[in-house]
């Protein structure tokens, strides 16, 4: 009763506010482009009607020949991906390419001395930006295997390592919605993974947003498997690797701690002493343990000092700081401001009075509209900033660059596409929760739905863009293929209902 009720508690607060984000996504892209809104009612109406057609006929799939379907559509979509990621093939730029940079000097050199030899104007980037080390370690390592292989280190390799993981992270997220809305839902999670643009555009783009992923999505999975067992040994083992895959995800990209905070979450309000100790306690336990030896092995590279560090690091509260500003995107100014501070725990002290300062200047009122503001930036963007990286392209300018990049001839088309699916996205996160709502369920689509939770609140406190929700998309489309199905069964009885009607008519006559 406690679990449900905290469900019903949990989903009227998640309604509430992606009902307010999802009205300021329709204003804001009507205020860019309306096709995007006529686009989303277009492909809910088709994709509803095509799920229904497909539900009456397949309704009942066995769990075999779902994975034979789905076996067939993931070998098509990664042929799409390898011919979209040489398509749109783009030289690093920013970030990306200062890791990318300092992989290749270690892929060549096999060591850190010099990793900064094609960085003239980036030196102490890692010691500032230590959050970086794990993704830095990681194409470092892959790079020089690459290197002694074939003596160099083509721009596809890291491209074609992205686009394993996206796949991988597919792959996860069809095991998890069989797992939870069983093997129709799974091949519809499947599909809409097809069918995400993103899931192509962003193959070139071998950055923590994108590779990241698959630790996201098998953390979950391993999760799911591991609290649904009842084999103790293999309960334990299921926790470890979960534990292990947060780890390294959290690595490579810091936001992957609210799957760790989702565990414990939703363990606390499912209750049970046993599964609790278990499930958080192992869990939060290895985690740490599995951290602290990654983080040893990312020392052992020596990218940098503790000197160093001291001297130049940016410390978390910096992130916080540029979070409340403007949209809570990048700012060179505030970048700036913590880089001349100081040492490390002047830089501290200086963001923390800047916090301090800015939240007094917003007030209640103003800091609610920042949030708002902020939270409609986080989520309008159904291309999740790819355009902004990409656009740098290697070879000739072909029909994917007019369709990707802001200034292509087509790039009205693929905003309109973008944004209807992402505002389709956001209607089934709010479908959902009222289904949610009436019919309380403490169960696995909770806990997918308080990592989505977590994420959004995550981003308010945080500096935040778009790209920073790609390695949560696979929960995004298991709760649209949820809505999805939710919508076509309640078409189904309003059929069946109406079928009844006509027969009890022509009964009675």
């Amino acid at each position: 009763m406690i679990a449900k009720w905290s469900d019903r508690i949990f989903h009227i607060l998640f309604f509430t506010a992606f009902s307010i984000i999802t009205v300021g996504v329709i204003a804001s892209i009507c205020r860019v482009n309306l096709w995007g809104i006529v686009t989303a009612v277009g492909m809910l109406g088709l994709g509803i009607v095509v799920i229904y057609l497909l539900y009456r006929r397949f309704g009942n799939i066995g769990s075999r020949k779902a994975n034979i379907v789905f076996a067939v559509m993931a070998a098509v979509m990664l042929v799409i991906q390898l011919a979209a990621a040489n398509l749109l093939l783009a030289n690093p730029v920013t970030d990306w390419n200062v890791i990318h940079q300092v992989a290749l000097s270690f892929a060549k050199n096999g060591s850190m001395d010099n990793m900064y030899e094609n960085l003239p104007n980036n030196h102490h980037y890692l010691a500032k930006y230590t959050n970086n080390g794990g993704i830095t370690v990681l194409l470092s390592f892959f790079y020089r295997a690459i290197y002694l292989i074939f003596g160099d280190v083509p721009l596809i390799a890291p491209v074609m390592l992205n686009t394993v993981f996206i796949f991988v992270s597919v792959i996860f997220c069809y095991l998890i919605a069989k797992r939870i809305l069983g093997n129709f839902g799974g091949l519809v999670a499947g599909g809409l993974c097809f069918l995400f643009v993103p899931y192509y555009t962003y193959t070139p783009y071998f950055y923590t947003d994108s590779i990241s992923m698959p630790f996201t999505v098998i953390s979950i999975y391993l999760f799911i498997r591991a609290y649904e067992s009842d084999n103790t040994a293999v309960e334990i083992a299921l926790y470890c690797s979960c534990a292990f895959s947060v780890a390294v995800g959290y690595l490579l990209k810091g936001n992957v701690i609210v799957v760790l905070a989702g565990i414990i979450v939703y363990s606390l309000i499912k209750g049970g002493v046993k599964k609790v100790t278990i499930a958080v306690g192992l869990t939060l336990s290895m985690f740490v343990i599995f951290l602290a030896a990654l983080n040893l092995l990312i020392s052992s590279m020596h990218m940098t000092t503790e000197d160093e560090r001291y001297e130049y690091q940016y410390p978390l509260t910096h992130w916080v700081m540029m979070g409340l500003k403007g949209n809570g995107s990048f700012d060179q100014a505030d970048s700036t401001f913590t880089n001349s501070a100081g040492n490390y725990d002047q830089k501290q002290a200086a963001n923390l009075n800047e916090i301090e300062q800015r939240l007094s200047a917003y007030g209640v009122g103003g800091l609610s509209r920042h949030l708002f503001d902020k939270a409609v930036f986080t989520w309008n963007d159904g291309s999740y900033w790819i355009s902004h990286h990409i656009y740098k392209n290697v070879g000739e300018r072909n029909f994917l660059h007019e369709l990707v990049l802001k200034d292509g001839q087509c790039y009205g088309l693929f905003y309109c596409i973008s944004a209807g699916i992402q505002l389709i996205i956001l209607l089934m996160f709010c479908v959902t929760s009222v289904y949610s709502v009436i019919k309380p369920k403490c169960d696995r689509m909770m806990f997918i739905r308080i990592l989505i939770f977590g994420i959004m609140l995550f981003l308010l406190m945080w500096e935040t863009r778009s790209r920073y929700l790609f390695n949560f998309t696979p929960l995004f489309i298991i709760v649209t293929a949820q809505g999805m199905l939710i919508s076509i069964k309640a078409f189904a009885k309003l059929f069946e209902k109406r079928r009844q009607a006509k027969n009890k008519i022509s009964a009675a006559g």
